[in-house]
């Protein structure tokens, strides 16, 4: 194109985002709780569009430029999912939340197949490229518009549904506490289930990075596919990440409510198909893929997103299921994690990209698949051995809690009666 920036600076400019989230994902909760979760979203939203309608004129300007403003999109950024979380917690009943949640978190895919197609046709216009920044940030505004005159933070701020509507949810939603229990820091810390999840998002949200930031690059440059195709092929793994997502959340929900396994049985056979699909799909990708033998690639992009999509009922859902009731604290230690990953996948390929340059590896691609199998398969090794799908931070404090009384002390400080209350809420016994 016309901006002549070598791979390492494009892998620069893509995790700008992610050094920008860095910065303020740890402090996403506070500020929501603060100023309201539609606020947030708003101002957020705002300076995302704001950032896209300029970056055709500052990556002409200037590399700098461009990374700083990005950086500042990150940061904006991180602020978006935890508002959306936010706000779904007070509008959706829990016996719905399963199935919204789905369907939430299924934008993702849809943004992802849309704008395969869509960016690649932008790009073949008069305009050029820019075009695709100016119509993405129409569209967002659009949407910003839309939230601000119809989204409430909670049903009884909201003037657009009905009383009884408004009575249902409040009687049906259970308010959070202002003060949340205290934080098992060295029950969390020592937790081998919590590592083992969060080694499963670590490679989860690596890959992601790849695959959605890299692919059309590997598609020009490996396959020697036209801009037209490239959109196309890049829609397949993400058209299959939407359909399947739905899919497996039917069947995580039919095996939750048949009991024929438990859930720490039912989260390993989920992360056992994701981790070994993305192992084979990018093995092939990178040693068998080539012009000559295209149908090789769709097959290995159709079963990566199969299998990426199983992640969701795997690691995630074991992820939350540790301690629901410290899960605003699972959450951020999740999400820095995730930004770390996204921060490490651009770095990783630029120095690969340097490799290939000073003639130590003579292919990119192979040598940036191996890496993220490798990552994968620790992950799911880590998660075969260690990872459980049900809360085991509470069963530990419970097994204490009988000790003790078995040998008749008394627990006498608040934090001990809040985690005894908050067993025999839950029935552990």
């Amino acid at each position: 194109g016309a901006l002549l920036w070598v791979p390492p600076m494009q892998a620069i400019i893509f995790s700008a985002t992610f050094w920008g989230s860095l910065i303020t994902v740890v402090t996403t909760g506070r500020v929501i709780q603060r100023f309201g979760a539609k606020s947030v979203l708003a101002v957020s939203s705002a300076v995302s569009i704001a950032v896209t309608v300029s970056t055709p004129s500052l990556s002409e300007l200037s590399f700098v430029s461009l990374f700083a403003v990005r950086v500042l999109m990150g940061a904006a950024e991180s602020f978006i999912v935890p508002s959306i979380g936010a706000t779904a917690v007070r509008w959706i009943p829990p016996s719905e939340r399963f199935v919204m949640m789905d369907m939430i978190t299924s934008g993702n895919q849809l943004a992802a197949s849309f704008s395969a197609v869509v960016t690649a046709a932008l790009c073949l216009s008069p305009i050029g490229w820019p075009l695709v920044y100016y119509f993405y940030a129409t569209i967002a505004t659009v949407w910003l518009l839309a939230w601000i005159v119809l989204a409430a933070n909670s049903p009884s701020e909201s003037s657009l549904i009905s009383e009884s509507e408004a009575d249902f949810l409040a009687k049906t939603i259970q308010a959070k506490p202002q003060n949340p229990e205290r934080i098992p820091w060295r029950t969390m810390l020592t937790s081998k289930p919590f590592y083992a999840c969060l080694c499963c998002q670590f490679a989860y949200i690596y890959t992601g990075t790849i695959m959605q930031g890299f692919l059309p690059t590997f598609i020009r440059d490996e396959l020697l596919q036209p801009l037209s195709m490239n959109g196309l092929i890049t829609l397949i793994p993400f058209g299959t990440m939407l359909i399947m997502k739905t899919l497996f959340g039917i069947l995580a929900r039919r095996l939750n409510e048949s009991k024929l396994s438990t859930p720490t049985t039912r989260t390993e056979c989920f992360q056992l198909i994701c981790s070994i699909g993305c192992i084979l799909s990018m093995l092939s990708l990178g040693f068998l893929s080539s012009p000559d033998r295209l149908w090789i690639s769709l097959l290995s992009l159709t079963i990566f997103g199969i299998s990426f999509a199983a992640g969701i009922p795997g690691f995630a859902v074991s992820t939350q299921s540790l301690s629901p009731q410290h899960g605003a604290i699972i959450t951020q230690i999740s999400a820095v994690v995730a930004v770390l990953a996204g921060i490490c996948a651009p770095m990783v390929m630029w120095f690969i990209m340097t490799l290939k340059v000073n003639g130590v590896v003579d292919s990119i691609w192979k040598v940036a698949f191996t890496v993220a199998c490798s990552l994968n398969l620790l992950a799911i090794v880590a998660f075969l051995i260690f990872g459980k799908g049900e809360n085991s931070w509470l069963i530990e404090i419970f097994d204490v809690f009988q000790l003790a009384t078995k040998h008749g002390d008394v627990m006498r400080n608040r934090e001990e009666r809040e985690f005894t209350r908050a067993i025999k809420s839950r029935n552990l016994n």
